[in-house]
């Protein structure tokens, strides 16, 4: 009688573990899916900024003469292309 208790003891004592182990793993998971939507949206960010930086440069250029219109028309579209 007092192996089947020690078994069923040991028997709970596994599914606590496996379950524990179970979140944990899930847990993970989902942490790597936010990081790496977090990652996505960070590169995305950068690259919005990146473009309006340049345009800014861009514009800058013209307004002081040092490229003409249609060069910074070439070079807009350019910048929006890629």
């Amino acid at each position: 009688m007092i192996t089947y208790t020690i078994y069923t003891l040991i028997f709970f004592i596994l599914a606590f573990v496996i379950y524990i182990s179970f979140r944990g793993i899930k847990s993970n998971i989902e942490l790597k899916k936010n990081i790496s939507s977090n990652n996505i949206n960070q590169t995305l960010n950068y690259s919005k900024n990146d473009i309006l930086n340049q345009l800014k440069e861009a514009n800058e250029m013209k307004k002081k003469g040092v490229i003409t219109k249609k060069e910074f028309i070439n070079i807009k579209k350019k910048i929006l292309s890629n």
